[in-house]
């Protein structure tokens, strides 16, 4: 009888990775971000066009990338922030490069263009569908800059469940939201095509990010809380009572600066409210929590979204 079991090509274990790291233009922006801030960015530029699904383009000016880890973070089980077991227990980073970066490139048209610091010559590799097509030298850039088009060209299926563009970039702009809000020291421009410009400026304070990113009418209907106890903190805003919003999209939660998803923390945050606000109303709120890394494992859900304790 002939083998019946055999690997998969590189290519579909590839877009197989995808599939549970990128489910919209929104899952790529997040995971280019927070590689952005893991490169220790102090400013991140964004673009993006028909609300991400046509383009996104990432810009930072962190420590860039030498040729030869350029070329490592597009293989697969490529990371800078673990080398053993152990180092799940210790995580404080997102990425750095590795991991989401051969998923994504797997599904579009990529582009990386990075320079080391202190370096005179940079690299530029543009990547098709997986493949490699294009290897250039390049000088005078600053830091990483990463641009992505026709997300799931090669991966039809996938892309007819993707919603309208408008849609799309509602996604984008709560991602880009969650990083301003968990970085105020760091500044994000965006400029979305439809959809129009902004700008957080680098180096602010919690506050100031507060009233840059929900203006200051809401800003100034909120309330600073803080609680400590043993091995853990937490700390943020939220609404006065009384004061709440028709949605429950204006609550933001953090654990270890990182965005989840969390329904005991939502239903917790709203439950203390069931008295102070008008049926149909949600509390405002952008709390973080502060545990000691081996507590939680970040990685029980693809996209790091959920975490458990």
């Amino acid at each position: 009888m002939g083998r019946k079991i055999h690997i998969l090509a590189e290519e579909v274990s590839n877009q197989i990775a995808a599939g549970e790291i990128i489910e919209r233009p929104a899952s790529v922006l997040k995971e280019l971000i927070e590689n952005s801030i893991d490169a220790g960015a102090t400013q991140i530029d964004v673009e993006t066009r028909s609300g991400g699904i046509s383009w996104i383009k990432v810009k930072d000016d962190g420590c860039g990338m030498s040729r030869e880890d350029a070329f490592l973070c597009l293989e697969r089980h490529a990371t800078s922030k673990i080398v053993s077991l152990s180092d799940f227990s210790r995580l404080t980073t997102y990425g750095f490069r590795g991991e989401a970066i051969p998923a994504i490139a797997s599904v579009t048209k990529f582009s990386l263009a990075t320079q080391e610091k202190g370096t005179s010559k940079g690299i530029v590799i543009e990547v098709h569908g997986g493949k490699i097509v294009q290897v250039n030298e390049t000088g005078g850039l600053e830091g990483t800059t990463i641009a992505v088009s026709s997300l799931f060209f090669n991966v039809p299926a996938r892309l007819k469940f993707l919603k309208s563009p408008r849609t799309e970039l509602l996604h984008l702009q709560k991602q880009l939201i969650f990083s301003a809000l968990s970085h105020p020291e760091i500044g994000i421009r965006y400029d979305h095509s439809p959809g129009g410009k902004g700008r957080w400026e680098k180096g602010e304070d919690f506050w100031k990010r507060i009233y840059s990113v929900f203006g200051e009418t809401w800003a100034k209907e909120l309330l600073w809380i803080e609680k400590e106890g043993e091995g853990f903190r937490i700390y943020g805003a939220i609404s006065k009572p009384g004061v709440g919003r028709p949605s429950r999209e204006d609550m933001f939660f953090f654990v270890n600066k990182r965005p989840v998803e969390s329904k005991s923390f939502s239903l917790g945050v709203i439950d203390a409210y069931r008295n102070s606000l008008m049926k149909g109303l949600y509390p405002l709120c952008v709390l973080f929590a502060e545990v000691s890394p081996d507590e939680i494992d970040v990685n029980v859900h693809p996209n790091k979204k959920r975490s458990s304790f």
